[in-house]
């Protein structure tokens, strides 16, 4: 598609407006991906997605208009700020709203099958996560998986097996960006978020976890024992002050 930032005086909206290449306007399959990203991405009534609104055509060629989104995708991010990932509360921060947008799609019954960074933005203002670009996803009526992306795609996707696509395979897409944060910006992942990646990064779909509030869970948990651990030293420490004094 070409891509376009336009303003829209009658609603002071800034919108971002995709537009199928002309050499692509006869394209069945492409057509269909417009109006499937249009349909599923108004499902989705969160802060974490993008407000679909039109999908229109004329004799300029066919275009589907949503909210301009302030920031850049992930990969950029990581490009431009690699030391903010060097920071763990920024980390899981960042993962942690991946995961509530997962969740959010999932729980209306939606599939992206296609997550990476360049899939997933990340805003200016608040580094808050954005998550974009629904026309390979499965939902409802649009139930088949029109592509992938390979390097981001789970064992499933790539042998074909529609039937066996479902949240997990999400899951499996959360891994590899996990990996791919590490990989690009050089930081150094804790040991249990290591394991969690290694756990949604299985071949087999019933080895992963079965949902993304699966992985909020294990992630949250982690977090509450390590505070707990450092509680416990602090009021340690407390209490052998208090009994040298």
């Amino acid at each position: 598609c070409l891509a376009w930032h336009a303003y829209d005086k009658d609603t002071g909206r800034h919108l971002f407006i995709k537009q199928l290449r002309p050499e692509l306007a006869s394209s069945a399959d492409h057509r269909t991906a417009f109006a499937k990203e249009r349909s599923i991405g108004q499902k989705l009534q969160s802060d974490y997605f993008p407000t679909y609104h039109k999908l229109e055509e004329s004799d300029a060629g066919l275009f589907l208009a949503m909210d301009f989104i302030d920031g850049m995708s992930l990969s950029e991010f990581m490009a431009s700020s690699p030391r903010y990932f060097h920071h763990k509360q920024n980390l899981i921060r960042l993962l942690h709203q991946l995961l509530q947008a997962m969740e959010a799609m999932h729980q209306a019954d939606i599939v992206h099958l296609d997550l990476k960074p360049d899939n997933i933005f990340v805003t200016q203002r608040t580094q808050s996560v954005r998550i974009i670009d629904f026309g390979y996803s499965c939902s409802g009526e649009w139930a088949g998986a029109a592509g992938m992306t390979r390097q981001f795609a789970a064992p499933e996707q790539l042998r074909g097996e529609q039937a066996c696509m479902d949240a997990r395979t999400d899951i499996y897409g959360f891994g590899r960006i996990v990996q791919e944060i590490s990989w690009q910006t050089q930081c150094k992942l804790p040991r249990f978020l290591r394991k969690i990646a290694d756990r949604c990064l299985n071949e087999n779909p019933d080895k992963r976890y079965a949902t993304s509030h699966e992985v909020l869970d294990e992630i949250d948990s982690h977090l509450a024992r390590r505070r707990k651990q450092v509680a416990r030293v602090v009021a340690t420490s407390v209490l052998t002050t208090c009994i040298a004094f």
